[in-house]
């Protein structure tokens, strides 16, 4: 159980004060205090800290009664994400503001002359370039997505041979394209889950299910209080190689081509045996699977009460996800901004961040 000291209770107050201030528009510090349920001189003196660091700003009110106008915080627009993307047959990059609204997002320059090692090196540059040209924005770090866990021997993604990434010593490329901005690793798919366990309320106390699906793919994550809960190899969650009958897996039988609900009937299982085995509040699917809307989500719904048992009540809570862009930039932002405001507020590394 992690101990809990004066430094960990600060942590918790700035967190919830900057989502606060992150969450609105503009906002006073007395709405903070009554949104947190925070002291008015704490949210005072963390909101003084917050506007010395930069990343907040802070106006007058406007207004014609008389008196002394409350000062109005709001997130500044100049701090930001970069975010590289390895996990699609494009590379790609995007920057994030610290509000998690994408700034832009660019595909890489691609010339099949060249070997994926050297189309790396000169993604690596564009990104170096763009963001050379953002001279306004404060780079909060780096943020990587992967397809794979990273290797902390190697530094190598741990994919198969088949991979191009495989054997190519990323952590350090990217390293030494940015040498004075922190990098964070993460698979896409646990970013996804980050992403996704913001969106459900209360997700502090939950046990989140989060279920991603594409053609031959069933990937996911499961969260407790707001951790994810990784597995001792950071491989937790490849629900598609869950063996299904005549040697099948689970990916193998999802196919875009498949009846809708064939799909789901398919899903439907791996759902049963992850609800009987952890219980989840709630269920966070996304997918990229023909069909799939909040009409997959009551397929889903039908065959686990049909064929498994379930009832209404005993259901999860299903959540169909859905974000203007990628669930896994984002996720990386939120992790960024968080071991930002750590770095800068309480003076040290946050420690769930791995690199």
């Amino acid at each position: 159980m992690q101990s809990i000291n004066q430094k960990s209770i600060r942590w918790e107050s700035v967190k919830s004060i900057f989502n606060v201030i992150a969450d609105a528009e503009k906002i006073s510090r007395a709405d903070i205090a009554e949104a947190t349920g925070l002291s008015l001189m704490t949210v005072g003196k963390i909101a003084d800290a917050l506007t010395e660091l930069g990343i907040v700003r802070q106006s007058k009110e406007s207004r014609n009664a008389a008196g002394r106008r409350a000062g109005i915080l709001s997130l500044s627009p100049n701090y930001c994400a970069l975010i590289l993307d390895f996990t699609g047959a494009v590379l790609s990059f995007s920057v994030l503001t610290a509000g998690l609204h994408l700034h832009k997002e660019i595909p890489c320059s691609y010339n099949g002359s060249f070997t994926y090692e050297e189309t790396v090196g000169l993604f690596l540059k564009e990104a170096q370039a763009y963001m050379t040209s953002l001279d306004t924005f404060t780079c909060m770090g780096i943020g990587v997505a992967l397809p794979a866990p990273l290797d902390h021997r190697s530094r190598c993604a741990r994919v198969d041979a088949r991979s191009p990434l495989y054997g190519l010593p990323i952590a350090a490329k990217v390293r030494q394209a940015f040498p004075a901005l922190p990098v964070y690793f993460e698979t896409s798919v646990y970013a996804a889950a980050i992403s996704n366990v913001l969106d459900v309320s209360e997700h502090a106390d939950q046990v989140i299910l989060y279920c991603f699906t594409a053609d031959g793919c069933v990937q996911g994550a499961i969260s407790q209080g707001g951790v994810i809960l990784r597995g001792s190899h950071g491989v937790a969650g490849n629900f598609g190689r869950m063996a299904l009958s005549r040697g099948r897996t689970l990916a193998s039988a999802i196919r875009k081509e498949n009846p809708i609900r064939d799909n789901a009937a398919e899903i439907a299982k791996m759902l049963h045996n992850v609800i009987l085995t952890v219980d989840p509040d709630t269920v966070a699917f996304e997918s990229e699977l023909p069909g799939s809307t909040n009409a997959f989500i009551d397929l889903l719904k039908e065959e686990l009460c049909t064929q498994y048992g379930y009832t209404e009540d005993t259901l999860p809570v299903f959540k169909y996800s859905q974000c203007p862009y990628r669930h896994a930039h984002r996720g990386l932002a939120l992790q960024i901004r968080e071991a930002y405001l750590y770095r800068e507020i309480i003076g040290e590394d946050i420690q769930y961040i791995r690199d």
